[in-house]
């Protein structure tokens, strides 16, 4: 976020091939299994808490989508390494195993190492991830990035993913809960688009 001038150039070029129509269509078919796992039995439950739901919900997606993975245990390890590194970036800066920064910190070095440990695969067999492209993707000069710039990468994606998406989502839930109208409309038109006959 920090970096301009050439360098920004070089990454960011490199970085495009990422978010082409192609990769944005293989992330995209990504998506429902997840969503659908996750929403499934919502109905059997009294109520939820929107913003923590749909935190789990958006950090599920991005670990899919950025990584491919399937494992549930890998996914929850990486989802509580990113949520300690949130809680620790507006805490004081004392890096003690206690502290929030603290474990924070630590959570970023597992971040560092989990990555470090896929990188050499995704070059060899990458995937329709994220992760898998940032480890093929080319300039037009040829550029590619190093081992370090794609967990660096990896890691501010899925820190800007993290709350953005879920705050929006919760604030869209409220909203609709208060106009009813509002959602029967949008129920409608999302209906239309998956072409599903409106039950309504």
């Amino acid at each position: 976020m920090l970096i301009d001038g050439e360098k920004h150039k070089v990454y960011r070029s490199i970085m495009n091939e990422a978010f082409k129509k192609e990769p944005m269509q293989g992330y995209l078919e990504m998506m429902p299994g997840v969503i659908h796992s996750e929403i499934e039995h919502l109905s059997e439950k009294d109520k939820i808490l929107a913003f923590p739901f749909f935190q789990e919900l958006t950090l599920s997606i991005a670990t899919k989508v950025f990584f491919g993975l399937k494992s549930n245990n890998e996914i929850k390890k990486l989802n509580r390494a990113i949520s300690a590194i949130v809680n620790a970036a507006l805490k004081i800066p004392i890096n003690l195993p206690f502290t929030k920064f603290g474990k924070g910190i630590r959570a970023r070095s597992f971040l560092v190492q989990y990555f470090h440990s896929i990188i050499k695969e995704k070059r060899k067999n990458p995937g329709k991830d994220l992760c898998s492209r940032f480890c093929t993707a080319q300039s037009e000069e040829g550029n590619q990035f190093t081992d370090q710039e794609i967990i660096d990468h990896l890691i501010f994606v899925l820190l800007a993913a993290h709350d953005t998406t879920a705050i929006t989502l919760t604030v869209m839930t409220y909203y609709l809960s208060r106009f009813p109208d509002w959602q029967a409309a949008l129920y409608r038109e999302a209906n239309d688009f998956l072409q599903v006959k409106d039950p309504l």
